[in-house]
């Protein structure tokens, strides 16, 4: 399931890891902290509502699902092989009819990779 999110916040998630980056200087790590702040704490905040919510409201506009007797294989490209920048990798979910394609932090791309692996080990590539 994609769960959209505004440009704003997707920004502040995709520029903070889960943990605080290491900077040195204080003025660099006071412009770190307020870069990356706000996106370590919606890391923290936006999964658990999301495992609550039930499956109608899930569904709803402008969630996507795509079940999974709809896919034929889920490619994962790391950074170095995926188009575009040097900090997206990609998550492609080829289907019966078309392909959808999903950009990930480099930070979370492992993680989400073991993830998939181990619930679909027979559509990952």
């Amino acid at each position: 399931m994609a769960v959209p999110q505004s440009f704003l916040t997707a920004a502040a998630m995709a520029y903070s890891k889960d943990t605080r980056p290491v900077v040195l200087g204080v003025k660099a790590q006071l412009m770190a902290d307020l870069v990356t702040l706000s996106g370590r704490r919606l890391r923290k905040q936006i999964p658990e509502p999301l495992q609550t919510v039930p499956d109608s409201q899930l569904g709803s506009t402008p969630n996507v699902i795509i079940l999974t007797s709809e896919i034929r294989s889920i490619v994962l490209k790391s950074t170095n092989k995926a188009r575009g920048t040097v900090i997206t990798s990609e998550l492609n979910i080829e289907m019966n009819r078309e392909k959808t394609g999903y950009g990930i932090y480099a930070w979370d791309f492992e993680k989400v990779c073991g993830q998939l692996r181990q619930m679909y080990p027979q559509l990952c590539r």
